[in-house]
């Protein structure tokens, strides 16, 4: 399934910190905001996949606090695997 445009850039963005693409510090400073401008629009695209994103891969992030880099990547990792698998099995 293609996700809408918004649920896409979250998805990738949190994938570039997953990756190692994108460090804890500057993963940590934007993401808040992202969701914050981009949430209200994932919720118009498509209210199931936004609420889905807010179970798994936003509570994952509020997992992180007090976690060193490592183990909040490796949450998000899992966050996210669990995300596309429920997108997937629709």
């Amino acid at each position: 399934m293609a996700l809408p445009k918004h649920t896409q850039s979250m998805i990738e963005y949190v994938s570039d910190f997953t990756t190692g693409n994108l460090s804890r510090m500057f993963f940590d400073l934007d993401y808040s905001y992202y969701v914050i401008e981009r949430f209200p629009k994932m919720e118009r695209e498509n209210a199931g996949i936004a609420q889905l994103y807010a179970d798994t891969i936003d509570a994952a992030y509020n997992q992180c606090s007090g976690k060193d880099d490592l183990e909040c990547m490796e949450i998000m990792k899992r966050a996210l695997k669990d995300f596309v698998e429920q997108v997937d099995e629709g």
